[in-house]
């Protein structure tokens, strides 16, 4: 689609795209057009899409921009009290509150529990032998259980917690809100027994910190400010790191490159940083605007809606030489896969560290692993977001 047509009438967003490991075409367009884009969300709202690099962390860190539920099959209710989708004072205090237990210090106590983890699950992975699904093996299973060990799940609980946090995240089809908030209700309901069994036995984990984390000015986070905070977590913890992993193999996998990281953790962690910014995830945080302003030349009026497109930002032309390519050795890697602003992700040091010992692994002691199907014949489901993420990759060695 031309600049042209992009920048005439609203054209239907989010775009489709030839095929999930690919971008919609639609995003050249808009980076080359001379204003933002007008479209049409999934609710048949208007909105204005920032596209290009420059833009879009425009609108994640201006504070005239305020954040707004975006559409998907959650539906705003579910997620409306999250911090996310909170503006300062209200997502201020409750980022101070969580950066106190969140710290760098306690992602590194968790990297040992993690090589362990990925190392069990290459074990199991040589012990069943070829072929088998990549997803079941591995790319699920090691942010669940890192997830579960920060959250301090009981041990008699992970499991479940596990298979209701997959069952809630990745959507059948047919499936409508009713029952997506249902699968989320057991997820908070496990959240609730952990809370309530931390404050009976507190141990050194991040549910108990936030438990009794306290500040002068900020108070305590309420019961559910705790569970909402968990939700996210799990979340974020377990969808997203579950995705980079299962697409990061799969490109590595696709361009012969998996070799190339064995015993050479700076290439691991350059990788890692290309596949963060190559995957064409849909991450478009949805803002509205607070007062009239200017955005490169578009006039933005009070109260209308801009999407930020991460995912085209990340292959903007103007910020990466040649950003169409997958190189693992890229310098000056300033993707924002992870956000910008003060909605910049909170696990985004926890997801690089499980990225780099899983890839690390996985070079090392698998690196003849290849894939025993045709892109064309993966499958794919639908992730809360509405967005198109592997459902199997079968592999082989």
């Amino acid at each position: 689609m031309t600049a042209a047509k992009l920048t005439g009438d609203p054209v239907k967003f989010p775009f489709a795209r030839p095929h999930p490991t690919q971008m919609p075409p639609e995003f050249a367009g808009a980076r080359a057009a001379e204003r933002l884009c007008r479209v049409e969300t999934v609710t048949g709202e208007p909105a204005w899409l920032a596209s290009r690099y420059e833009d879009v962390r425009f609108v994640l860190n201006d504070p005239r921009f305020s954040a707004r539920v975006p559409a998907g099959p959650m539906g705003a209710g579910a997620v409306a009290d999250n911090s996310l989708f909170q503006d300062p004072p209200g997502h201020t205090r409750l980022r101070r509150l969580v950066n106190r237990t969140f710290t760098s210090g306690r992602i590194e106590k968790l990297r040992p529990y993690t090589e362990k983890t990925v190392s069990a699950l290459v074990d199991a992975m040589l012990a069943e032998g070829p072929p088998l699904d990549f997803m079941t093996a591995f790319a699920t299973q090691v942010p669940a259980r890192v997830i579960t060990e920060l959250l301090g799940v009981p041990d008699g609980a992970r499991q479940a917690f596990r298979d209701a946090a997959a069952d809630f995240v990745l959507l059948e089809k047919g499936q409508g809100k009713e029952e997506i908030y249902a699968k989320g209700g057991r997820v908070a309901e496990l959240i609730t027994q952990t809370i309530a069994a931390k404050r009976e036995h507190p141990e050194d984990d991040l549910m108990t910190e936030l438990i009794s984390v306290q500040a002068e000015e900020d108070g305590r986070l309420t019961e559910a400010e705790l569970v909402t905070m968990g939700l996210t977590l799990l979340i974020a913890g377990y969808m997203t790191t579950a995705d980079a992993i299962s697409m990061g193999t799969l490109f590595l996998l696709e361009h012969g490159l998996l070799g190339e990281l064995s015993g050479k953790p700076d290439v691991v962690e350059s990788a890692v940083e290309e596949i963060l910014r190559y995957d064409p995830k849909v991450s478009c945080p949805s803002r509205v605007a607070k007062e009239d302003l200017d955005l490169n030349g578009t006039p933005v009026k009070a109260g209308e809606i801009v999407l930020a497109s991460q995912q085209s930002a990340n292959r903007d032309e103007r910020q990466f030489d040649d950003a169409a390519r997958f190189d693992i050795h890229r310098e000056q890697n300033r993707h924002i896969a992870f956000g910008f602003g003060i909605h910049y992700c909170l696990g985004a040091q926890l997801a690089r560290m499980e990225l780099r010992v899983a890839f690390a692994a996985l070079a090392d002691r698998l690196v003849e692993l290849r894939l025993s199907h045709p892109v064309t014949d993966l499958e794919w489901r639908t992730n809360l977001f509405g967005e198109q993420r592997i459902g199997n990759l079968g592999v082989t060695w």
